[in-house]
């Protein structure tokens, strides 16, 4: 017996020190949760299936004491109950201790514990992530919510979340509308989910309200919310005044084309987006035709490498849009500006198109596009296409895993006999491409040499190929080009060396010097 119960202490106590690394605990008993209170340092607290429900109020004046003397800053709390002594354990957890995260994840939380913890999230100075994820949250407890959101703001004038999940419970417009009119009085806010919640179109349009508004609000979930085309409207209006950086309105399946036509004119504007999800939104090819369009517009650079022959619309600012997630939308090889999209947007790196009818011919026309093309070895920052579950064949999609490592760039531009902008000829080769990617490359010095129109012009009629020539003779700008070639188009395909090998080539020479000269 002695051996056997020295053998379950030493069980015993490495299950605690396993649980208590990292300053990182998740104990699997209320006995246990005191224990690793009184003796360790952990900052962080991680309960799983372990029931509140029926804690007894000496228990949980425990637990608080305990918590109160911890270094404990962050409390998750997964598929459990929690009852009146709970509750109030947390609430007053929120108002005695430093509790900066509070995360209760598929717990079955009555309308009166809630109203108990609520009280503690009005008087918090320290909390500043909150999530009640599939707690079973109503309309009537998200205004109960919104109440002490503002009671914490009157008695405090400013209140300390920055981060709200709501995700999976039961909110509508009601409720939605109402956690707008907070938010936008509080102005702190930086992350919202409100996603798997039947808000609907008019739960959607109460919260542009918020994005719309002059406030810190970066990222944005509405994924699964029952929105159509008048949510997409009101959503993407909000865009151009507001600084969201990430946003996820994906399995809202009724958006549609006419969804995709609206969310792109307010795309237009989002020049601060880094992460777009509309994964399963119906878009098909013509509303996915205008969400791209709506994104190379809020790209600056874009109008660089030849969306438009005017240089008046061109921003300073620099695009920021890095992830792209268009699953299930039923994108075939007829959506037109997909692959000048994947090509010329100048901040792109990883594009999701899966489970959607794109076929092998569409993947090898991609890949002989960007297997000649100047810009993605030297402008863009494309480094993936996920393409899984449609009708392309992995060898294409190994191909063009390929191009996009870039290994193909430093022969896409002959580096010998170069001249830059200054007059200095002849420069080391190995300068060009570093790791497949362009660096201090005297292409890329050329293209960013060029003025707008002729980058314009450049990429408009697919004459990327005469870059090189043209920087090494000084043909930078549309003046310099229209005095030097305008009369004498011919001549100067001999005179400058202009790769133009193929008819097709050289018709388009032809007809983009004729659009400069007239």
């Amino acid at each position: 017996f002695k051996r056997m119960g020295f053998l379950v202490l030493c069980i015993l106590l490495l299950v605690v020190a396993g649980v208590a690394s990292g300053r990182s605990c998740s104990p699997r008993t209320i006995q246990q949760w005191k224990v690793l209170l009184a003796e360790t340092d952990c900052d962080s607290f991680s309960i799983a299936g372990v029931d509140l429900s029926r804690l007894s109020e000496e228990t949980a004046d425990e637990i608080h004491s305990l918590a109160t003397s911890s270094e404990m800053e962050s409390l998750h709390l997964v598929r459990t109950s929690l009852g009146f002594y709970g509750a109030r354990m947390l609430r007053n957890m929120l108002l005695d201790i430093n509790l900066g995260v509070l995360a209760l994840s598929h717990i079955k939380v009555g309308s009166a514990s809630l109203q108990i913890l609520f009280e503690g999230i009005a008087g918090t100075r320290t909390l500043h992530r909150l999530e009640l994820v599939n707690c079973g949250m109503d309309d009537e407890d998200l205004i109960a919510f919104s109440a002490s959101l503002i009671l914490g703001i009157e008695e405090y004038r400013y209140h300390p979340l920055l981060h709200i999940n709501l995700l999976g419970n039961h909110v509508s417009s009601r409720g939605a509308t109402a956690l707008a009119a907070v938010l936008s009085k509080m102005k702190t806010l930086t992350s919202l989910d409100l996603s798997m919640n039947p808000l609907g179109d008019y739960g959607v349009a109460a919260l542009a309200t918020i994005v719309d508004a002059d406030f810190a609000l970066t990222t944005l979930s509405l994924s699964s919310v029952e929105a159509t085309t008048m949510g997409a409207r009101m959503i993407g209006a909000s865009f151009g005044r507001g600084a969201i950086t990430r946003f996820s309105f994906s399995k809202n399946h009724n958006l549609g084309p006419e969804g995709g036509k609206y969310l792109g004119r307010g795309l237009s504007g989002a020049k601060e987006l880094e992460f777009l999800d509309l994964s399963m939104c119906g878009l098909e090819n013509e509303g996915t035709q205008r969400v791209l369009d709506g994104l190379l517009n809020a790209a600056s650079f874009y109008n660089q490498l030849g969306t438009s022959s005017s240089s008046s619309s061109f921003s300073p600012n620099r695009p920021q849009l890095k992830h792209l997630l268009l699953p299930v939308n039923n994108i075939d090889i007829h959506c037109k500006n997909l692959n000048s999209f994947l090509e010329f947007h100048p901040s792109i790196e990883i594009v999701d198109l899966s489970n959607n009818p794109l076929d092998t011919r569409w993947c090898e026309t991609l890949v002989a596009k960007f297997y000649t093309s100047h810009t993605l070895c030297y402008k863009s920052k494309l480094s993936r296409i996920n393409l899984r579950k449609t009708k392309i064949s992995s060898e294409c999609i190994q191909q063009l895993d390929d191009i996009l490592k870039r290994q193909h760039c430093a022969e896409a531009v002959p580096m010998e006999g170069f001249c830059d902008v200054d007059g200095n000829c002849d420069a080391d080769e190995n300068d060009a491409v570093v790791n497949g990617h362009s660096h201090d490359s005297h292409a890329s010095k050329y293209s960013t040499s060029f003025n707008t129109d002729i980058l314009a012009l450049i990429a408009g009629y697919n004459l990327e190929s005469c870059i090189t020539q043209l920087a090494k003779y000084n043909l930078l700008s549309d003046d310099t080009l229209k005095s030097t070639c305008c009369g004498r188009e011919h001549d100067c395909v001999e005179e400058f060396q202009l790769p133009l090998q193929t008819p097709t080539q050289k018709s388009s020479w032809t007809r983009a010097m004729e659009a400069l000269c007239k």
